[in-house]
């Protein structure tokens, strides 16, 4: 807990000092802020863009631009707006809008020559401020290698290709959803294939490189706790109200906090996003979630992955 409060102390003083100047920060992996640069994975610069947002530029340490959007703040640094990454040629690889932190809306993915290989709509699952409980996806366009149009207007079929225009997956869309058979491949070989009729998933399968079959019927889901949402509250604000009695008269906040649902249940990475008045509560707030039992996992799949979350906490 002790080390959590401190990256949130840093990440605030962050923030004030980008209201003045331009920043710039030293990245290991997971956005952990390494102390030189020469054990960094890349370094970020941050300009204040204007009341509400700051401008980011990525880059790898070699000073080949990766990433360019907007976040609301340093403590979540959560994306917002429109959000463009790079291949290392300097060709655009992505532009994908951004809400609240969540995929959402138009997505553009491109081929490492420059052409457009797909454009879809999407909205994310997996993070407290999104209402789906799964992942959607509309596919609108697609286009081979060679240029080739084989989706339009949401009919057709949709091919998505790797760095090295190597074939991802592939099926028919119609009406904009998936419809029949998908397969998706990796180094060549079949990982998946997938069944659909009319845009509802009717089955899965993927294939594990150790001959392990994963059977599952919801490709996308988002993390939550055993229970349910309510009856995790219900333990927060238990757990809180018995930490609050031995403290001189009421204690009254919000506060957000964001963490890392892994994929083994445990809740990590736990920072606050928008402080309380009161530091009290917010670190309470911590020690109460570091504590909390596991959740069951986001899954990809049918395969458990780490998933962020947001959680709102009110104490009145």
């Amino acid at each position: 807990m002790k080390k959590l409060l401190i990256l949130g102390v840093l990440c605030m003083g962050l923030q004030v000092a980008l209201k003045a100047q331009e920043t710039t920060i030293f990245y290991q992996s997971n956005n952990i802020v390494a102390n030189s640069k020469d054990n960094a994975k890349f370094y970020v610069v941050y300009k204040p863009e204007n009341n509400t947002l700051i401008s980011y530029q990525k880059y790898s340490v070699d000073n080949i631009l990766l990433e360019k959007g907007s976040i609301v703040n340093m403590q979540s640094l959560i994306k917002k707006g429109q959000i463009t990454t790079y291949y290392t040629n300097g060709n655009i690889k992505d532009v994908v809008n951004y809400e609240d932190g969540l995929p959402s809306g138009s997505k553009t993915h491109y081929f490492i020559t420059g052409g457009i290989n797909y454009k879809i709509n999407y909205t994310a699952a997996g993070y407290g401020k999104g209402n789906a409980a799964t992942s959607s996806t509309k596919y609108i366009y697609c286009a081979t290698p060679d240029g080739k149009i084989i989706l339009k207007d949401g009919n057709g079929e949709f091919q998505e290709y790797g760095t090295n225009q190597e074939l991802l997956q592939k099926g028919v869309v119609t009406h904009t959803f998936p419809d029949g058979i998908w397969k998706g491949y990796e180094d060549g070989k079949l990982m998946f294939i997938e069944v659909y009729k009319k845009g509802k998933l009717i089955k899965g399968e993927r294939y594990g490189l150790n001959g392990s079959t994963q059977f599952y019927t919801i490709r996308n889901s988002r993390p939550k706790p055993q229970g349910g949402i309510n009856d995790f509250y219900s333990y927060v604000a238990s757990a809180m109200q018995e930490m609050t009695q031995s403290q001189n008269g009421e204690l009254q906040g919000e506060i957000i906090l964001k963490f890392i649902v892994e994929a083994t249940g445990q809740l990590k990475d736990i920072r606050i996003v928008k402080s309380a008045s009161n530091s009290y509560i917010n670190a309470m707030a911590i020690e109460v979630l570091t504590k909390a039992p596991n959740w069951a996992p986001a899954t990809e799949q049918g395969q458990p992955i780490n998933t962020e979350f947001f959680m709102p906490i009110s104490m009145r």
